[in-house]
């Protein structure tokens, strides 16, 4: 949508990254070497963006050593703060010293709910006007009454062309086998 920016995407399989940009002329990829996500984040992006001399890079939870351009940085969650006994010991040591460090250093911070800004605020000391709340996934149906977050899962599966979308890892706390089952019992199938 904006020709006029260059965008530079940073990946180790430039080939699979650039299928989901398809005949944009203005994306292009910024091979880093596959190796430990630490490591890429020690040194591999830090040589990336300074190659593709960026003026804004984004970065989801971590941040490189080195600043080269302004930041937007994007926690989704610090969940393992408030539920730790959701998640493994160890989890949430290495979190807590570089999120807070990441987001601080930020010139943009971003999360993906109302909830989320406020516990990163809470657990990082974050001024809460400095985050900004942009939800995740694809476009809400529109004729549904009320907020996306606030509307009944059985009002979305009522509607004509809806859809459920789960993303993200398996782990017992996401529940992915109960939203399975769930599908069984209602034979979502069956409603297209």
């Amino acid at each position: 949508q904006r020709p006029d920016l260059r965008i530079y995407v940073g990946c180790t399989d430039a080939a699979r990254t650039m299928r989901h940009f398809a005949g944009a002329s203005n994306v292009e990829p910024v091979r880093y070497a596959r190796g430990h996500r630490v490591a890429r984040l020690a040194y591999a992006m830090d040589g990336a963006l300074r190659r593709a001399q960026a003026d804004w890079a984004h970065f989801q939870y971590f941040t490189p050593l080195v600043k080269r351009c302004r930041w937007i940085v994007t926690i989704h969650d610090v969940l393992f703060n408030d539920f730790p006994a959701c998640f493994p010991r160890g989890y949430s040591a290495l979190r807590n010293v570089l999120f807070p460090l990441s987001a601080h250093r930020a010139d943009l911070l971003t999360t993906v709910s109302a909830y989320s800004a406020a516990r990163i605020a809470h657990w990082y000391r974050v001024a809460p006007a400095r985050i900004h709340v942009l939800p995740c996934g694809v476009a809400p149906l529109r004729d549904l009454a009320g907020p996306a977050e606030s509307v009944p899962v059985a009002e979305v599966l009522a509607h004509p062309g809806g859809y459920l979308l789960c993303v993200s890892r398996f782990e017992p706390r996401k529940s992915q086998a109960r939203l399975l089952e769930a599908c069984l019992r209602g034979r979502l199938w069956e409603r297209g």
